[in-house]
């Protein structure tokens, strides 16, 4: 308990030595020099010196009589308003960080994201303030995450054109028709690829799951993927891709 209260007094700018003196004072009540430094270990010097420091901020208070004693009682408004005073602090430095954030973004050109989750987290955050287009290509709408779909769909709402090529028979069985947003592809693609506004995606798929991805606003790496895209959302690709299975050998065991 005492060590978590120097630790958290130390949180609020004290130093080691004050944040342990006033935790004494606050856990004992009243104390003089000579017995926090027989109880804490510290010279007597250090601890009239950091007494001293304690009291000028109104920490503590010393009381008449020899050996005088020292209370934490003032303490408690001093230590409220540094918690208010930190506490508006973080507030703006939240603030500021956020500015910072929403302004930088990803980098100008590509970037290698590892890990499934940092690559799906910008892929969503890209669509959901998508404002041209949204084409995304994926073996089965689960791999971008449970909010994937509905963040296609408001960006659809919000007049993108949009365009889901998959191999997720069961988000077409949700039909009663195909809807004109969505291609059926087969065999479901072993990558996802999303083209939002400028920004290209691309993430390699093992068994439905990521690992990370590629991200890119290089204009000709966008325009490589796009075209590629082009070929894959075309009526005729579902055929294409059945007379490349069937003319290709077969393994030899």
């Amino acid at each position: 308990m005492e060590r978590e209260l120097v630790s958290w007094l130390e949180h609020l700018g004290l130093s080691r030595r004050e944040a342990e003196i006033l935790s004494f004072l606050l856990t004992k009540g009243r104390a003089t020099v000579g017995e926090i430094s027989e109880e804490l270990g510290i010279a007597r010097p250090h601890v009239y010196t950091t007494l001293k420091s304690l009291w000028r901020r109104g920490f503590v208070a010393k009381t008449g009589g020899r050996p005088a004693h020292y209370t934490a009682a003032p303490s408690t408004d001093v230590i409220r308003r540094k918690v208010e005073e930190r506490a508006q602090r973080d507030e703006r430095m939240l603030r500021m960080i956020e500015s910072f954030a929403a302004k930088s973004g990803l980098p100008e050109k590509t970037l290698l994201i590892e890990g499934a989750s940092a690559f799906l987290t910008h892929l969503i955050k890209d669509i959901k303030r998508a404002r041209t287009y949204v084409w995304v290509v994926t073996p089965r709408l689960s791999t971008l995450g449970s909010g994937a779909l509905q963040s296609i769909i408001d960006a659809r709402s919000r007049g993108c054109e949009t365009r889901v090529a998959t191999g997720d028979f069961g988000f077409f069985r949700r039909y009663s028709t195909a809807p004109s947003f969505a291609r059926y592809i087969e065999p479901p693609p072993p990558f996802v690829l999303a083209l939002i506004d400028n920004t290209a995606y691309f993430a390699p798929a093992m068994d439905n799951v990521l690992s990370g991805g590629l991200v890119s606003r290089d204009e000709m790496m966008v325009r490589h993927y796009k075209a590629y895209f082009e070929h894959i959302w075309v009526e005729d690709y579902t055929r294409t891709l059945y007379k490349v299975r069937i003319r290709s050998p077969r393994e030899e065991y």
